[in-house]
């Protein structure tokens, strides 16, 4: 699913797109964050072993730059959830829950 974010930029499609319950109309092939008035995703997107570093850091960034609290990075070919505020300067671990400014 590709997600148009509320900058105008280019598309994102992120691996995985958490968002709240009912946001999406049904059948949504998309999620048009300006069309709908919708909320910013909780959670953004997986990266491969097999992808650079630097693509990795661009993708991560862009997310940042948009707003997106948590990321789903696969580091080393296991799951690890890392958070990247925007004042951070690198991704940080994040373990336990709810994930950081999400409505519980």
């Amino acid at each position: 699913m590709n997600w148009y974010p509320t900058d105008g930029g280019n598309p994102v499609a992120p691996d995985i797109l958490v968002l709240p319950a009912d946001v999406l109309p049904s059948g949504a092939k998309s999620y048009r964050q300006r069309d709908v008035a919708g909320p910013l995703p909780r959670s953004c997107s997986r990266c491969p072993p097999s992808e650079t570093a630097t693509a990795r850091s661009a993708k991560l960034r862009r997310f940042q730059r948009l707003g997106v609290p948590a990321y789903i990075v696969e580091v080393e070919g296991e799951l690890a959830v890392r958070r990247l505020d925007p004042h951070d300067r690198e991704p940080v671990p994040w373990e336990g829950g709810p994930c950081p400014n999400w409505p519980t």
